[in-house]
């Protein structure tokens, strides 16, 4: 097999479900069934008819019912050897009862059912809650609580204290269901039986230690931790498992190998913290997983070291416990020698990290051919690779669960991780997830697939020639995917793998802003910001189709008129602008040129909340694939920037400074929308009212502060203008088109004597009415924001500035002037 260098990728270990589990049951085969069912058929109480079904929806019959108990009872042995004839002449003489005979004896003579007063039994009559209530208490010994009381009052009363009734609606004189019948009886397993004690005058009964488990020959082994599998102790076989259990003041209670006969494989409960049951021979037939979900986490290491672990995904430093394990392809390590980027299991105890299964592969990659035993593959180098199985003596494949998987499971088409072990044996993790549909978006490191974005993982390759050949995943690549049938290998973190498809030609349309033009003597190369919001370079395929630009000054700094180009393009499927594919219009300033049939240049205006404008009278509409971007900023420099769609319909668009170019069809959606005036920001008509507490902070390209609200509360601006939000300022802003915060100096009256008289300013000669909720805050000696006041302690001070909504005080700041 040819070898790669080893790389750390994703191994998702997901935990045991127990409140689901798939049987094969015939009808019910791709059913969930309920724990209590899975439960019921692991102590082997419970069979399906002879076709298999479990019939859990049905009615439960007299004969049925009592051989579930009898079976709990740990009395199926006996019921067998008193099979024949029974006291019933209507049970002797029905041959679909003959298999009961035997319970229906020992039943009879344990006191756990009685036959009617004209000697029949009715072994197939319903069984009512109440009488299924009343066998499983007699079959407990708790008939003498319920003697001489009413019928079937006392039966429901004390089946309901002892939990009987737990998760069933049960309704006394109702049939009772299959499944509700095997919900009773899982609640009983583990209530203690009563025994009598004393005999004669002195006979009463008390609470016993047996219970329907014991009975059955079954311990219970709660809270215990898997810590060794044969994967991590070559001294266990491959069905072991080495459970602990630690009890108060760190005393080891349990420190045993069992053998694991349940439907889990051993990987997939390492580590965990379970309850199991087991027989008499020592081996665990049923597994409760009782780690919490919250506490296994699937993650990425940033960094580790001997004290803590950094988690990519949790973005959280975990500390190690002081008996913590942990485990890099089933090897036990130092934390410190966790390599970055290892991905696997991470399980938490008390917020600290008790045991860690992670896994660094040999290789990954997608299966392209299955011939034999020689499985072949593309793998993240695009190199194709294979792995002959014969090679090895031992094959280990598993699901992305970890549970386990067979050879036959490797398929084309499969994402497969593996690694070999030291004794020629190779672990292979097998992921069979595929989606097929339609590319109507992509971005830099996501595609998405009929409305559905999946996320480029770290290994993701692309073949656009169904598997001829293979390349990285790059931008340009992808994007000859767009409207394109496809087929995505999904890994095992649900990200892509592989994209797989044949593309055509070109690209569907796209729109951009031309921004710089440059050309040699082979081609022209085109600058665009595109509806990603970013400014990528292409290449044309014609030599000469844009030479109209060349001679354009494309000047960013706004010191002479803006001149650039509004493009609709297509790329061909080496990336570039296709020819003959394109339309674009030059703008000169204030003059534009060379207008396609589906080109528009206007006045654009609009109502607030509408997905519809007009453009010189033309009515256009506004969808989620509209790009809207406006072209200059607020000093007349040609830096674009993207507006989001349902931010433009929200705002009223009218008046001046709203000239606009836009790509579609009259009366149809618009493709595309350039606002073209630098002064362009739309209102919402709507202000707020506030005062700054916080100085302004940059992120990115843009300044936020922090905005205490009249009527909304404190939060956080993208601002227009940090200098028109510096801390301590009353301020009064409406949002434009791009989400920013825009001052209005003009609503703020500043630095004015007052007086306060219960709820009312006095400024000069007029009062104003102050908002009992009303944003207040003092100033420090020198103007730097003190803490915010209640309307009441406004008698303290002397100066204001303020903010006015309907001729009332809704914000404000307070300080004294000395005379």
């Amino acid at each position: 097999m040819k070898k790669a260098r080893k790389l750390l990728v994703t191994l998702l270990v997901l935990a045991f479900v127990l409140s689901t589990f798939n049987v094969g049951f015939a009808a019910e085969a791709e059913e969930k069934l309920p724990a209590e069912v899975v439960r019921a058929q692991a102590l082997g109480i419970l069979r399906g008819d002879e076709k298999g079904n479990l019939n859990l929806d049905k009615p439960v019959t007299r004969a049925e019912a009592l051989a579930l108990i009898v079976r709990i009872s740990g009395l199926e042995a006996s019921a067998e050897l008193m099979k024949g004839q029974t006291q019933f002449a209507d049970v002797n003489s029905d041959p679909s009862l003959q298999w009961a005979t035997g319970y229906i004896n020992l039943g009879v003579g344990q006191g756990i059912i009685n036959g009617y007063p004209d000697g029949t039994f009715k072994g197939n009559g319903q069984v009512t809650y109440a009488e299924m209530a009343k066998m499983l208490l007699y079959a407990m010994n708790y008939g003498v609580t319920v003697e001489g009381g009413v019928w079937p009052a006392a039966v429901m009363g004390k089946a309901d204290d002892l939990g009987i009734f737990d998760k069933v609606n049960a309704a006394p004189n109702v049939p009772a269901l299959r499944g509700d019948v095997v919900k009773m009886i899982d609640n009983s397993l583990t209530i203690k039986h009563l025994v009598q004690k004393g005999y004669g005058d002195l006979k009463y009964f008390d609470e016993g230690d047996d219970t329907f488990l014991s009975k059955l020959n079954v311990e219970e082994l709660e809270d215990v931790r898997v810590t060794e599998i044969a994967r991590v102790n070559n001294k266990l076989d491959d069905d072991e498992i080495r459970l602990v259990k630690i009890g108060k003041d760190d005393k080891e209670e349990i420190n045993k190998v069992y053998s694991l006969i349940a439907d889990v494989a051993p990987e997939e409960i390492f580590g965990l913290e379970i309850d199991a049951w087991v027989n008499d021979d020592d081996e665990v037939f049923f597994v409760n997983v009782k780690t919490a979900e919250k506490d296994i986490l699937l993650d990425t290491v940033k960094d580790a070291s001997d004290d803590d672990i950094k988690l990519l995904d949790a973005d959280k430093t975990y500390k190690w416990a002081d008996d913590a394990i942990a485990y890099v392809n089933f090897e036990e390590v130092d934390f410190e020698e966790i390599a970055d980027n290892a991905y696997g299991k991470v399980v938490l105890d008390r917020g600290e990290v008790a045991f860690a299964n992670l896994f660094e592969f040999d290789n990954v990659g997608v299966v392209t051919e299955v011939d034999g035993k020689v499985i072949k593959f593309v793998d993240y180098y695009t190199n194709e690779e294979d792995i002959d199985l014969d090679d090895y003596d031992d094959v280990y494949v598993y699901n992305a669960d970890f549970s386990k998987a067979d050879v036959e499971d490797i398929d084309v088409d499969s994402a497969i991780f593996f690694w070999e072990g030291e004794d020629d044996d190779i672990y292979i993790i097998v992921k069979n997830e595929v989606v097929e549909g339609e590319v109507d978006r992509v971005k830099e490191d996501k595609v998405r697939v009929d409305g559905t974005e999946y996320k480029k993982g770290s290994y993701a390759i692309i073949t656009l020639d169904d598997g001829d050949s293979y390349e990285a995943w790059t931008l340009d690549a992808v994007e000859d995917f767009m409207d394109e049938e496809v087929k995505v290998i999904l890994d095992l973190r649900g990200q892509v793998l592989l994209i797989t498809g044949e593309s055509t030609a070109t690209s569907g349309d796209l729109y951009g802003i031309v921004t710089y033009v440059e050309s040699d003597r082979a081609y022209e190369i085109l600058t665009i910001f595109n509806e990603e919001g970013k400014e990528v370079d292409y290449r044309a395929e014609s030599k000469n189709e844009f030479n109209d630009l060349l001679d354009l000054k494309f000047d960013p700094d706004g010191n002479e008129l803006p001149q650039y180009a509004v493009i609709r393009y297509k790329l061909n499927a080496d990336g570039e602008i296709a020819e003959n594919k394109s339309a674009h219009l030059v703008i000169n300033g204030e003059e534009s040129s060379k207008e396609d049939k589906d080109i528009y240049v206007g006045v654009l205006e609009k109502e607030a909340d509408k997905k519809y404008f007009r453009l010189d009278g033309d009515r256009f509409y506004i969808t989620d694939d509209t790009i809207i971007v406006k072209a200059l900023n607020n000093k007349g420099e040609l830096k674009p920037e993207l507006i989001k769609n349902d931010r433009l319909i929200e705002l009223t668009v009218n008046g001046d400074n709203n000239k606009a170019v836009v790509f579609g069809e009259v009366n149809k959606d618009a493709k595309f929308i350039v606002f073209l005036d630098k002064d362009f920001a739309g209102s919402d008509e709507d202000f707020l009212f506030g005062v700054v507490i916080d100085d302004p902070w940059k992120e990115g390209k843009d300044y936020y502060a922090e905005i205490n609200v009249f009527g909304e509360g404190i939060a956080v601006y993208k601002v227009n203008d940090r200098e028109d939000f510096l801390k301590g300022k009353v301020v009064a802003f409406d949002i434009n088109s791009k989400d920013e915060a825009v001052f209005d100096n003009d609503k703020i009256t500043t630095n004015m004597l007052y007086t306060y008289d219960d709820g009312y300013i006095t400024v000069g000669e007029d009062t104003y009415k102050v908002d009992r909720n009303a944003v207040l805050y003092s100033l420090k000696d020198g103007g730097e924001l003190d803490k915010k006041i209640s309307m009441s302690k406004l008698d303290d001070y002397n100066k204001i500035t303020f903010v006015l909504d309907d001729q009332v005080v809704v914000a404000a700041v307070v300080w004294n002037e000395e005379d």
